[in-house]
């Protein structure tokens, strides 16, 4: 069986998306088949145990919702796939299906977070993925979704398209590995004047992230409690920017700026070696299509407080302590029953272990290669 993937999207830079496919192309490629995977040539050292000979390499803008990209998606890449013939094809981004193949297609959605307004995005790029998210919905064969929550939001937003063809096949994740020596964290504990105990976050600074509201839930507790709030994120787009002067103010306001570290970009590395040394992690976040901090701070026995909405129910299960995001007193109970019950802490590193063993990379791409056969048939 030959399956073409759309790796359009992979460049040298770590994310979620990108760490995604990667991960999906090297399930696949151990598996019985045959697969083409369109690409970037500059990137084609990214892309593991995928032969070169295997590789179509194809013009693509890394600008996010480029109109290049979708020029070239309805006038061109149709004809490139269809010269190979594969069995079946996937799309694993979410958009930029090329309209007119006579190839079964699958699309994965990861979440609808455009169509929802839940992120900084330009009228014209809010416009581009509409434009390029409904024209791979009308010739997708088959859609999966990563969440039961994303096809509920599926059926909600585009209740015309079939149900019978949208599937759920959960993400997997890389387990973190605790750091072999305590002097890792030493170092960034001076470098960023971080004091122990803390609470850390690790994510983007976008609007449904709900920083301002953690930093408004911290404060109401932070005179009962002897934490430090450290925040991993880049804070380096003028919105996000924006979010980091809004949560650094309200500390000074308070009088609390040395209960506050903002740490800007870290590398994975270093993210593990705070995230083991953390007392436990907090993710407010209002829309989400997944939980991947979750499950990587529950692979290093941390506990964890999370927004209660729907797919980190369907992620942490009875494995964090939920919160209403819309509501400061909320987070701030929480966090202060895990900064003040051990007990319960423990309980939540436990239970979070044991829930990580349902996700697994090696689980989705069996599952994928099942979805490519069914759909070949």
């Amino acid at each position: 069986m030959k399956v073409g993937v759309d790796a359009r999207n992979v460049t040298d830079r770590t994310s979620g998306l990108n760490d995604y496919v990667r991960n999906l192309l090297a399930e696949l490629s151990k598996q019985d088949l045959e697969l083409v995977v369109y690409c970037q040539e500059a990137y084609a050292a990214n892309l593991p145990g995928i032969a070169r000979k295997d590789l179509r390499f194809v013009p693509f803008d890394t600008a996010f919702l480029s109109g290049k990209n979708a020029t070239y998606e309805k006038d061109r890449f149709a004809a490139v796939i269809e010269r190979d013939r594969p069995d079946a094809f996937h799309n694993p981004f979410g958009f930029g299906l090329p309209p007119a193949l006579s190839i079964p297609t699958v699309l994965t959605v990861h979440d609808l977070i455009p169509l929802r307004g839940e992120d900084e995005l330009s009228g014209q790029q809010v416009a581009t993925f509409k434009e390029s998210f409904g024209r791979s919905l009308d010739n997708a064969d088959s859609v999966v979704c990563i969440t039961e929550f994303t096809k509920r939001e599926l059926s909600a937003l585009c209740p015309d398209f079939p149900a019978s063809k949208v599937s759920v096949i959960h993400n997997g994740f890389d387990s973190l590995t605790p750091p072999k020596s305590h002097d890792q964290f030493l170092k960034l504990q001076k470098r960023y004047a971080i004091t122990e105990p803390f609470v850390l976050y690790v994510g983007s600074g976008t609007r449904r992230k709900n920083l301002p509201m953690l930093a408004e839930s911290f404060l109401k507790i932070a005179d009962s409690i002897p934490h430090q709030l450290v925040l991993i994120s880049k804070f380096d787009r003028p919105e996000t920017l924006k979010t980091r002067k809004v949560v650094e103010s309200a500390f000074a306001a308070a009088g609390k700026s040395d209960r506050l570290v903002c740490t800007g970009y870290v590398d994975d590395v270093d993210k593990t070696v705070l995230l083991n040394e953390a007392d436990f992690f907090v993710y407010p976040s209002r829309y989400e299509g997944f939980g991947l901090p979750l499950l990587e701070a529950m692979s290093l026995g941390r506990a964890v407080v999370c927004s209660d909405i729907l797919p980190f129910r369907e992620v942490a299960g009875d494995a964090a302590e939920f919160t209403d995001p819309g509501d400061p007193d909320s987070i701030a109970a929480a966090m202060r029953r895990l900064a003040t019950d051990e007990t319960r802490r423990r309980e939540l590193e436990r239970l979070g272990k044991r829930r990580t063993k349902r996700f697994s990379w090696e689980k989705m791409g069996r599952e994928y290669l099942q979805a490519y056969r069914t759909l070949a048939r």
